[in-house]
């Protein structure tokens, strides 16, 4: 009996140190396989805009955007399309500040409102050749001359944007194709929407994700920017995180929380408030810091009230952004 004992136990004995030396293989490979799959895991890295001298490359933005509005009990449907497509190259590289050349390659919007349409692509002949006025017309002459506008910019390997000229040329140019009548009105409008601080915000924008620090995964890091977009004044609180470092590969997740105050000193006599939120995630170089992909989306509730009336509106954007070395 006793040696039945000892050779159960023996039995046993075996088969928990197998156990424990599957347990201690499955870790090693999990290890490896972590390992294999970043290979600057647990690792931190400098994260910054660290394009060279002479670079040239491309960065297309596509926002795909649908607005709902409840106005004197009917709803109202748009939905649009606008693509940009810059061309960028870095003319110069001093004391940390890089100075870029960025030239326009593309604008297009499609829009149906209600059952009404409007195609505009730079790429595709302008619609200006008619000669009737409509307002198709106009709008091809004027969204044709942005395309092959130029404008510099500089920028720190952090993503902080320094000066910007160039943008009162472009101004110029759009205003040079329209009617006269309506130069006057258009001139207008293009300064409060049209302007290098506008511009300057876009960018900045655009490049905001650079944390100034070595990060590494897991790492999250917060950037607030207050901007103008289209007149209306806008607070973004924006919460970064290195999500995964995989070869030459880096990927940072965004979310955000938009508000906006003041709204009612553009539109006098309406009370409007508005809060949205974005998330997305983004790909860059590691050696560059050169933006690759991104895909974010967005939400956006608003209300506004004019003469005892309250005006809904919702609006879901999703924006892509495609960028590649040329």
């Amino acid at each position: 009996m006793v040696r039945e004992v000892r050779i159960i136990t023996v039995i046993i004995a075996k088969k928990i140190m197998k156990i424990k030396i599957l347990v201690a293989i499955t870790t090693l490979a999990l290890a490896a396989l972590a390992g294999c799959k970043g290979g600057s895991f647990g690792e931190a890295v400098d994260f910054k805009f660290n394009v060279a001298k002479g670079t040239k490359f491309t960065y297309g933005i596509t926002m795909d955007m649908n607005m709902n509005q409840a106005v004197m009990g009917q709803n109202m449907k748009v939905n649009s399309k606008i693509a940009m497509g810059y061309q960028f190259e870095v003319l110069d590289d001093s004391a940390g500040w890089k100075r870029l050349s960025t030239t326009i390659s593309r604008f297009a919007m499609h829009m149906n409102a209600n059952g009404m349409n409007m195609d505009f692509d730079t790429d595709e002949p302008e619609n200006d050749s008619t000669g009737d006025g409509s307002p198709m017309e106009k709008v091809g002459k004027i969204l044709g001359a942005l395309k092959g506008g130029q404008f510099v910019f500089t920028m720190n390997g952090d993503g902080q944007i320094g000066e910007i000229t160039g943008i009162k040329d472009i101004t110029s140019k759009i205003l040079a194709r329209m009617p006269a009548e309506d130069t006057a009105i258009a001139a207008q409008s293009l300064e409060k929407t049209f302007n290098e601080e506008s511009f300057k915000q876009n960018m900045q924008q655009s490049f905001a994700m650079y944390p100034g620090k070595a990060v590494k995964p897991g790492d999250t890091w917060t950037k607030t920017m207050n901007m103008i977009s289209n007149g209306m004044p806008m607070k973004l609180e924006n919460t970064y995180t290195l999500q995964s470092v995989e070869g030459d590969s880096i990927k940072v997740a965004v979310a955000s929380k938009i508000t906006a105050d003041g709204l009612s000193s553009i539109m006098p006599g309406m009370d409007i408030s508005m809060t949205g939120d974005m998330k997305g995630l983004n790909t860059f170089n590691k050696t560059s810091g050169m933006p690759v992909s991104g895909d974010d989306n967005m939400t956006i509730d608003m209300k506004m009230k004019m003469q005892g009336q309250e005006v809904p509106m919702k609006m879901d954007m999703k924006m892509t952004m495609a960028g590649k070395k040329l």
